[in-house]
């Protein structure tokens, strides 16, 4: 294959032609392709474009795709679609990124915390303790505010319920 033929249509966000490449593409032509598909992952714009390169890198699984994949998980530009992300991260040991998943777990939307809790459940490298201390922190304050919410929200339920109706 001439990478110039993936490397163009990545210039031209042409999602279907890089599926086309990227499914016609041997294993050994994979690892090849991982620079170019990390530099257009990191570079684009174009989310449905972004998604297809994420979930090639996680096929590919070159370790090479953590950082940038990680990275992502903290860009502007990938809000409200981050799921895709830590779909791409799950067959990879990203143990040293606990801190960042965890941030993603507390923050992003339903998808984003059920692919976080998949890497979590995950783990099994060792983490500092340190770290572990902050990410336990973090989780306890923000199941703290949701039981003070819980209890806030139970007393507004309460005083609706007491109220007459008209």
């Amino acid at each position: 294959m001439k990478f110039s033929v993936l490397e163009k249509a990545l210039e031209n966000n042409n999602v279907e032609k890089v599926e086309q490449l990227l499914g016609g593409m041997s294993a050994d032509q994979h690892q090849e392709a991982t620079k170019i598909l990390i530099k257009h992952l990191t570079q684009t714009e174009d989310k449905n474009l972004r998604n297809l390169l994420a979930i090639a890198l996680r096929g590919i699984g070159n370790e090479e795709a953590i950082s940038p994949l990680i990275n992502l998980l903290s860009d502007s530009r990938t809000l409200g679609s981050r799921g895709t992300l830590l779909y791409a991260l799950e067959p990879f040991d990203c143990t040293a990124h606990l801190e960042i998943i965890i941030h993603q777990f507390l923050t992003g939307n339903f998808e984003v915390q059920a692919g976080a809790f998949q890497l979590i459940e995950s783990m099994n490298g060792n983490v500092s303790g340190d770290v572990l201390l902050k990410s336990l922190q973090k989780v306890k304050k923000r199941l703290d505010e949701i039981e003070r919410q819980q209890e806030l929200h139970t007393d507004v339920l309460d005083f609706l319920f007491d109220l007459n109706v008209t």
